[in-house]
């Protein structure tokens, strides 16, 4: 089998694409632990603060502005977490079943 150097760098990058993807989550859960006190460590919820399950169903975009500017008792993060780490967060929410 003959390589070329187009088909190298297009495995490269692939390879790049799909473990930056495994990182973005893996931070996106670690960012999550801020957030387990209230919404529990799956996104159920904390029935003792009368706080239900995260409604992973929104667009990512109604998720991020929740995040980054509070709605009811959720805390305002913008300022408090960079926008990408606002986004990794989200994407790892939609992760959780």
């Amino acid at each position: 089998m003959k390589r070329t150097k187009s088909g190298v760098v297009a495995v490269a990058s692939f390879l790049l694409l799909v473990g930056s993807a495994g990182v973005a989550l893996a931070d996106g859960a670690a960012t999550f632990t801020k957030c387990k006190a209230c919404h529990g460590a799956a996104g159920k919820g904390n029935p003792a603060m009368k706080i239900g399950p995260l409604d992973t169903s929104k667009p990512d975009a109604e998720l991020v502005k929740v995040v980054k500017a509070g709605k009811g008792r959720m805390p305002v993060y913008g300022g408090k977490l960079q926008d990408a780490e606002i986004a990794e967060v989200v994407k790892y929410i939609k992760t959780l079943k």
